[in-house]
């Protein structure tokens, strides 16, 4: 019985492999950087927003990078110093996890997948629920030399790519290595 399951689960991973293999690239991209000092006040210029609400982006996924000269080891202490709050839940907001394997100059620090990117990116900035696990920039960045930028990643409003979203978030994830969030669980 066993073997019979292995069978049919490897039999689908081989359809959802040839799946993926055949899905059009990325529709459209879009990069733009963010200094760490400008995070407290940053609002989305009204081209990007509707950029985002563009049909190109109604899947999408993005990665944060630290700018050039930005430490990754003074983010993670941020970082660590706002999960440490979670004792005194007024000031406490959801990061997500902080990966083991970083460098002190790794540039990665998020890879995500998205319906909703300008509701996503806004929650990253810092601009969501405080139970949402999103990196939170304006609590912790503001007073950090440097930046992040953003790249998004596009595929348009056909629903059926859905599916395949996180395999291609997952394997970014895996390329990048990223600081922050959560992988490995396909």
């Amino acid at each position: 019985m066993i073997k019979d399951i292995q069978i049919k689960a490897a039999d689908q991973l081989r359809r959802t492999a040839n799946e993926i293999e055949r899905l059009p690239g990325s529709e459209c991209q879009i990069d733009f950087n963010i200094p760490f000092k400008n995070i407290s006040n940053f609002q989305f210029p009204n081209d990007q927003r509707e950029i985002f609400r563009d049909k190109k982006f109604d899947f999408a996924i993005y990665t944060f990078k630290l700018s050039c000269g930005t430490a990754a080891s003074e983010c993670i202490k941020k970082i660590g110093a706002l999960k440490e709050l979670k004792k005194d839940k007024s000031n406490y907001r959801a990061c997500p996890k902080i990966n083991r394997i970083h460098r002190e100059c790794w540039p990665w620090l998020y890879v995500g997948s998205s319906r909703n990117i300008f509701r996503r990116l806004n929650e990253h900035i810092g601009n969501g629920c405080k139970s949402t696990y999103a990196l939170q920039l304006r609590h912790w960045a503001s007073d950090i030399s440097g930046g992040v930028q953003i790249s998004v990643y596009g595929f348009g409003g056909d629903s059926s790519l859905l599916r395949y979203l996180p395999y291609l978030e997952e394997q970014l994830a895996s390329d990048l290595k990223p600081i922050m969030g959560k992988h490995g669980n396909l």
